[in-house]
């Protein structure tokens, strides 16, 4: 995928997930399944030398962060896509909202192939591999105490930016001077992925002040056994988006 994307006053980068599962096939007279399950949080590498996060919905919309690994195993994030997916046998394709940290939005597509459980492999401009994120339980239902507290991150645009998220899913945030609240709460898919909102209230965040932006938060241990947040999130039209991404 391209993997871009940016909010004009504020990006926040969250990061979102991948993995697989589902798919197999049947004997004995059963039916084999026409399509596999591509729902999960994947994450991997780009022919472009990126590294890549994606988590798949069981509705097959999409969220895909993208960007360079930093020392403390999280990501400087150059961008990230929104969309939605089909399946046909293994076949795993769809249309993308890219958003760069430039700014830039674009549409575009990609085409893959799923091994249940096992890979995405596929094309968006740049090829991709992608495998399951080690140790992520994608089939429970996500737990708030697993990402309640505060947290102090990056949007896409690199602002230095603060969350603090209570136990009941409350959210509030500042970035500069930019002040907004939200929510997350667990899915109605009972996957381990929050659905996520944001409302900006403050004459500093520019034209998004008094816009409310929707989409995930994922919460996961990456490779140096830190927890990484990522936050995305855009509005009804997919013209902006908002991008929040965090360690602790």
């Amino acid at each position: 995928m391209k993997f871009i994307c940016f909010l004009k006053n504020l990006s926040i980068s969250i990061v979102l997930t991948l993995s697989a599962c589902g798919g197999g096939g049947g004997g004995g007279g059963a039916s084999i399944p026409t399509t596999v399950n591509a729902s999960g949080l994947w994450q991997g590498t780009a022919s472009n030398g990126y590294s890549v996060y994606m988590v798949v919905m069981p509705n097959n919309t999409f969220y895909t962060i993208y960007g360079a690994p930093t020392p403390s195993g999280g990501l400087a994030t150059y961008g990230y896509d929104i969309g939605f997916a089909t399946t046909s046998g293994n076949n795993f394709s769809g249309t993308l909202t890219d958003y760069l940290y430039t700014g830039q939005v674009t549409s575009g597509s990609f085409t893959a192939s799923v091994v249940p459980g096992k890979s995405i492999i596929g094309n968006s401009g740049n090829t991709f591999n992608l495998t399951p994120s080690p140790g992520f339980n994608f089939n429970t239902t996500a737990d708030i105490a697993s990402i309640s507290g505060s947290w102090t991150g990056t949007f896409l645009n690199g602002v230095a930016s603060n969350i603090s998220i209570n136990n009941n899913g409350a959210l509030s945030g500042t970035s500069v001077n930019c002040n907004f609240s939200g929510t997350v709460t667990p899915n109605s898919y009972k996957v381990n992925v929050f659905d996520a909102s944001l409302t900006f209230i403050s004459p500093s965040c520019g034209t998004t002040q008094g816009l409310t932006f929707t989409g995930i938060a994922i919460g996961f241990m990456n490779t140096l056994g830190k927890t990484q947040l990522i936050l995305s999130v855009n509005n009804p039209s997919n013209t902006i988006g908002a991008l929040f991404v965090a360690i602790r």
